[in-house]
C-alpha cells in the first residue's frame, strides 16, 4: 500500500464561544493573552477593530489554548472585499477560520499536507471548518494563497502566526484546487462536460471521494481513453449529493448512490474500503476535510462505474 504524508489536526473537541461572566470564571485570564499581543503590534490593528466588532476580544483573551493566524493590515487591504458589507454572522466565521483551538508551534507541523480544523463552522451542522496547511523547506503555505511571514509568536494563552493573506473559508471546488495532490482531480472537474466545478461551489451538501494525483497515473492509459462522456460518469461517481457524510456516520456495508445513479459499498470490516461497480477495492487517505459545501475523503483509487449503463 502507499504512503501518503497526510495528517489531521483536531485539537480541543469541545470548543464553544460562549460568552462567559468573569466572576464566575474559575480560571484566571493570562497576563499576556493573544489579543493584548495583536493590540501593541500596528500591523494588527485591524484585526483587533474587527475582532472588537465579531464580539471575539473576551474568547481570545480567556485561557485557551488557540493558534491564531493573524492577517496583518495589508492583508485585509489586499482582500478586496468591503468588510463593512459582511454580516457580522460572516465575518465572525471568516475571523474564527483563523483560530484553530489547540497551540501549534510551527516545530509541530510535519512536513507535507496538513489539514487542521479551525474553530469556524458551516451551516447548519455545524463541524468545524478544514484549513490545508502546506509546510516545506521553503516556509509554511495557508491553502495554498496565504503565507506564514512571521511564526511562533507566544502568548500566554496560544501563539500568533502572522499571516500575508486573509483566509476566506473554502467550498469543495476550493479545497479541491487548492490541493496540489488533487491537481489531477481538478482537471478532470474543469475539463469534462457537465458543469462539476460550479456543481461543487453551489450549495450542496455534497460528499465527495476524492481521488488523489497517483489513483489517476495508476490507470493514467485508462483515464486517456475516456470519452468526455465517459469521464464525466466517472467523476459523477465520486460524489454523493444531499448529504455531508462525516466518517463516524458512514455503517459498514453502507451502499451508497452517487450522483451518476449507481452505487458503491464501503466495508468498514476491511479496512475500512469502498468497493464499486467493478469489484475494484479502494482504501481511505484521509477522512473528513470539511468545506462550506459538504465533505471530502480522500481515496487511493479512481472509483470505476458501469460504464455500459
Amino acid at each position: 500500500m502507499k504512503a501518503y504524508a497526510y495528517f489531521l489536526i483536531l485539537l480541543a473537541g469541545v470548543f464553544t464561544f460562549a460568552a462567559c461572566d468573569k466572576d464566575d470564571d474559575l480560571t484566571s485570564d493570562p497576563e499576556t493573552s493573544i489579543v493584548d499581543i495583536a493590540s501593541s503590534n500596528n500591523q494588527f490593528s485591524m484585526l483587533v477593530t474587527l475582532l472588537e466588532r465579531s464580539n471575539l476580544v473576551t474568547t481570545l483573551d480567556d485561557e485557551g489554548p488557540f493558534t491564531v493566524f493573524a492577517p496583518t493590515n495589508d492583508a485585509f487591504n489586499q482582500l478586496g472585499i468591503n468588510i463593512d458589507s459582511i454580516s457580522d454572522i460572516e465575518l465572525r466565521n471568516i475571523l474564527l477560520y483563523h483560530v484553530i483551538p489547540g497551540e501549534i508551534q510551527s516545530a509541530d507541523l510535519p512536513a507535507g499536507q496538513t489539514y487542521a480544523a479551525t474553530a469556524a463552522t458551516n451551516a447548519p451542522e455545524l463541524n468545524r471548518l478544514s484549513l490545508l496547511i502546506n509546510k516545506s523547506a521553503t516556509g509554511i503555505v495557508l491553502n495554498a494563497n496565504s503565507t506564514v511571514t512571521n511564526k511562533d509568536m507566544a502568548a500566554d494563552n496560544g501563539v500568533i502566526h502572522t499571516i500575508d493573506q486573509v483566509l476566506l473559508p473554502l467550498d469543495i471546488k476550493g479545497h479541491v484546487d487548492a490541493n496540489p495532490d488533487l491537481s489531477s482531480l481538478t482537471t478532470g472537474i474543469t475539463t469534462a462536460p457537465g458543469d462539476l466545478d460550479n456543481m461543487l461551489s453551489s450549495e450542496g451538501p455534497y460528499t465527495v471521494f476524492a481521488p488523489v494525483n497517483s489513483a489517476f497515473e495508476d490507470i493514467s492509459d485508462t483515464v486517456s481513453g475516456f470519452t468526455p462522456e465517459e469521464l464525466n460518469t466517472v467523476l459523477r461517481y465520486h460524489i454523493i449529493d444531499n448529504v455531508n457524510l462525516l466518517s463516524n456516520d458512514i455503517t459498514d456495508n453502507m451502499v451508497l448512490e452517487a450522483i451518476n445513479g449507481q452505487t458503491f459499498t464501503v466495508d468498514l470490516e476491511a479496512g475500512p474500503m469502498i468497493f464499486d461497480q467493478s469489484g475494484q477495492s479502494t482504501s481511505f487517505v484521509l477522512f473528513d476535510i470539511q468545506t462550506t459545501n459538504g465533505v471530502i475523503h480522500l481515496v487511493d483509487n479512481v472509483l470505476i462505474p458501469n460504464l455500459d449503463s
